[in-house]
């Protein structure tokens, strides 16, 4: 793209040669800073909408917030921002927690632990995506201290030098940036829509195979089973304890927290590794020593496995023997009745049904009973084999299809970040751009 024809150093690192026409600026020349804050006198039971950093990135902006009234409010809700306004987190500055205000967040209040900053002297469009720029970002997190918890001062915040071009090309800037980056955001939408898409074609996909088969002019009969419905004529319904064993983790030793127990040589795998899984499962975050080892329950490889609570109806195939808490079960199916992989599809396909039937106290909750009295279609064991050959092909490709979106994501998400940071910093002239 075109290029300013004269430049000059600017002496920062991170912004590089910028136009000769161009100045520098520090923050807090052309902002102000946590201008308004609610006071302590404020009615205790005064509605507020608050925002914290959890609840804003720099890629999605706001995502979120809680209604409190004031009094049950955490201390920390106390800045108030107006339409216009740029949060910058000051503390967890990894997070990139920043993000400007739009109008539906107008008046919101948000955490002390952002910098709430008001153009002064720059527009706001300008000021945005200057710090949303890669170099910007980089320069805040460079300048915080402390490692677990590493923050910035908003003093040294706003001692951060910026580009500074004219009012009108600020403007330009602006307006460029806020209509490339909504068709870059637009793209990337449909690209996450269609990975949406085909996630919901891959159950539709798995649902259909085990429950109606592949031919679609097979004869078909009522299974008399709910989530079933029709089923092919000549398969039969069975209670999966008939076809599989189902069998507990176990984890004995209370309490679980026991420092005794772990850094051994057994895997041992929880709810959050089955649910990081594929298909198949062979990465885990603990392991226990013998002493662990003897208070647990061991599954073999190959075992398909579940989660019972928390997350119900997670489901992988052990790629490792490894060690189960209660909180999952082990499925064995029984040789020459049902086929592993195709116990592994019925399983996803009977993810809601396990919802269903679940227990809720304070969270979802499975039992064994309940789970070995849950129905399925057992089609001949040719046929299961007919049935996961076409569905490994299929969801192959829908697998390839995903991974090349999500790759075209990754590109776009980085055309993105370059492309503001090359505007803002004057290493593209984007004033003819503007006027065609």
């Amino acid at each position: 793209m075109k290029k300013y024809k004269t430049y000059k150093d600017s002496g920062i690192e991170w912004i590089g040669k910028i136009p000769e026409h161009w100045s520098l600026k520090p923050l807090k020349h052309i902002v102000e800073c946590n201008r308004e804050s609610l006071p302590e006198n404020t009615p205790k039971n005064q509605l507020i909408n608050y925002i914290e950093i959890g609840d804003v990135s720099a890629d999605h902006g706001i995502t979120g917030f809680e209604k409190y009234e004031f009094e049950k409010a955490p201390s920390r809700a106390r800045r108030i921002v107006k339409e216009g306004d740029v949060l910058i987190s000051t503390v967890r500055t990894y997070l990139k927690a920043i993000a400007s205000i739009e109008r539906q967040f107008d008046n919101y209040v948000v955490s002390t632990g952002f910098a709430v900053l008001t153009p002064k002297k720059v527009d706001s469009t300008y000021l945005t995506n200057i710090v949303l720029s890669n170099g910007f970002i980089g320069e805040i997190i460079s300048l915080s201290k402390g490692v677990s918890y590493p923050s910035i001062t908003s003093s040294d915040l706003l001692q951060i030098k910026v580009p500074f071009p004219s009012s009108l090309e600020q403007e330009d800037i602006g307006a460029y940036l806020d209509q490339k980056t909504e068709e870059i955001d637009t793209l990337i939408a449909k690209k996450e829509q269609l990975i949406k898409l085909l996630e919901e074609e891959r159950t539709a996909m798995i649902n259909q195979a085990v429950t109606k088969g592949l031919d679609p002019n097979v004869p078909m009969k009522d299974s008399g089973i709910d989530w079933l419905g029709e089923i092919p004529e000549h398969w039969e319904v069975k209670k999966l304890k008939f076809v599989s064993e189902v069998v507990r983790g176990k984890f004995t030793h209370r309490p679980r927290n026991d420092t005794r127990l772990y850094g051994g040589k057994y895997p041992f795998i929880q709810t959050g590794d089955v649910a990081k899984a594929g298909k198949y499962l062979s990465q885990y975050s603990q392991t226990l020593n013998e002493l662990g080892f003897n208070v647990s329950k061991q599954f073999s490889r190959g075992t398909i496995v579940m989660t019972i609570a928390a997350n119900i109806g997670d489901i992988s195939i052990l790629d490792i023997d490894a060690c189960f808490p209660d909180s999952i079960v082990g499925f064995y199916p029984k040789m020459g009745i049902i086929n592993n992989d195709f116990m592994y599809f019925v399983l996803l396909a009977l993810r809601e049904e396990f919802y269903r039937t679940s227990i809720s106290n304070t969270q979802l909750n499975l039992n064994i009973e309940r789970i070995s009295n849950i129905h399925l279609a057992l089609p001949t064991f040719n046929e299961q084999s007919e049935i996961i050959e076409s569905l490994v092909k299929k969801l192959g490709e829908m697998k390839l299809l995903k991974i090349k979106l999500k790759e075209e994501i990754i590109l776009l998400k980085e055309y993105k970040t370059t492309l503001i940071s090359e505007v803002v910093t004057g290493k593209i002239d984007i004033r003819q751009e503007v006027l065609n």
